[in-house]
């Protein structure tokens, strides 16, 4: 239907909606939409749409889901903070709230803004258990080069793989694909907007969000906080560098059951255009598989153990052996082996999703792996990496996710047992 909207009116729109602008302009989620410009709102997002002159838009949506209402939802504040960043030009802005506390929905004005006024901006998305930019499991950055309503709808110009939904149990490999990814961001753009997760609290969440603005100093905090949840994470940094903003009220919890479902929705989509590929001669990373040298099988072990690596110093030796191996067969390979041994069944690679890196370490993209022959270093994997991309992958990162192939989580893979 056709709706027309007066200079400074504002209508909510409900999706599933499309928006398409016939003439004059409007702004949604700080973008500034002119004549032709289209945009999709998916199920169960909303955003307002204001009219910055007298326009006309086309409107697909299900009745009842566009509503006017008499006041402008974007707060004055968060007008007040893009003057002073244009102002004071902070190379890097860290965006810090705990979960629904609508960090994203405030990323995705912010970036749209700042583009609006001709800064060249970048957005690194390291909420890994609910992307926005790239899929679960990992960091992505954007380059905003056109507005955008959501950062799903965001181009994925780098990831890396973090190898889990917390950063939790993948600490140290979080830490240095924030330096990377960041190092990358200030190579090309003059602002970067770090959206960060909602783990804030306790010695962990404490000691993350520190090691991360250590690593990367901000010129701006962000705080988006209900009362003054966050100022223990501020502390250290001068009060001209923090803004404080207090969370919309309309801001709601996010179940877990929820935000695993939105997690699948976006690991669908991401493998659906996956295709079986093998890789051969790789190298590893969060694994032992890979890093030791192989060594034969001693007399007497037979074809229950599949493959054996002698790893480094006093670690001693990665055992890959068949699901049905006696209690016998155990007993020779130890007596045999001397110092501690790592037993890998040969299927327990099966369903991991791992990172396809390049020889720089640059993270290709995402697949699950089929099946490993562990002696000849050939791996079969599910990936919708494009083929031209797939002769520079050279190094499979492992992490804690296992994944069907369309997309379904399918449990745990507890770091250290690959």
């Amino acid at each position: 239907m056709k709706l027309d909207l007066m200079k400074e009116q504002i209508i909510l729109v409900d999706g599933p909606a499309r928006i398409e602008l016939v003439s004059g302009e409007c702004e949604a989620v700080g973008a500034l939409l002119k004549s032709h410009d289209r945009i999709f709102i998916p199920k169960g997002k909303k955003i307002p749409i204001e009219g910055v002159t007298s326009s006309q838009i086309n409107l697909s949506a299900e009745e009842g889901h566009v509503e006017t209402i008499p006041y402008r939802t974007i707060p004055r504040s968060w007008d007040i903070l893009v003057e002073k960043i244009l102002k004071e030009r902070p190379k890097s802005i860290f965006v810090i709230g705990e979960m629904d506390t609508g960090k994203s929905f405030f990323t995705t004005y912010m970036g749209n803004r700042l583009f609006r006024a001709g800064l060249s901006t970048a957005i690194l998305d390291c909420d890994t258990g609910q992307s926005d930019i790239g899929p679960p499991g990992t960091f992505g950055l954007s380059y905003v080069k056109k507005p955008v309503a959501f950062l799903p709808q965001a181009p994925v110009d780098a990831m890396a793989f973090i190898g889990g939904h917390s950063p939790g149990m993948h600490f140290t490999v979080a830490l240095s694909a924030f330096a990377r990814m960041t190092r990358n961001a200030f190579e090309n753009s003059d602002v970067l907007l770090i959206n960060t997760s909602g783990w804030v609290q306790s010695d962990g969440g404490r000691a993350y969000k520190i090691a991360k603005m250590e690593l990367c100093p901000p010129g701006l905090v962000v705080l988006l906080q209900r009362t003054d949840e966050l100022e223990h994470l501020v502390k250290h940094i001068p009060e001209k560098n923090v803004f404080r903003l207090t969370v919309s009220k309309s801001a709601t919890f996010t179940s877990p059951d929820v935000r695993k479902s939105l997690r699948e929705e976006v690991s669908r989509a991401y493998m659906s255009k996956a295709k079986l590929i093998e890789i051969s001669s790789f190298a590893t990373m969060g694994a032992y598989y890979g890093t030791g040298k192989s060594v034969e099988r001693p007399k007497g072990i037979g074809k229950e153990v599949v493959h054996i690596e002698k790893l480094s110093a006093w670690e001693g030796h990665l055992v890959v052996h068949k699901s049905d191996i006696s209690g016998e067969a155990k007993a020779k390979v130890m007596a045999a082996l001397p110092g501690k041994i790592f037993w890998v069944p040969c299927h327990h690679a099966v369903g991991a999703l791992v990172g396809l890196l390049n020889q720089n370490g640059d993270c290709m993209g995402l697949g699950v792996i089929q099946m490993l022959k562990w002696e000849k270093r050939i791996a079969e994997v599910w990936t919708p990496i494009p083929h031209q991309s797939l002769k520079n992958v050279s190094i499979i990162q492992f992490g804690s996710i296992r994944l069907t192939n369309d997309g379904f989580e399918a449990g745990f893979l507890p770091p250290g047992t690959i």
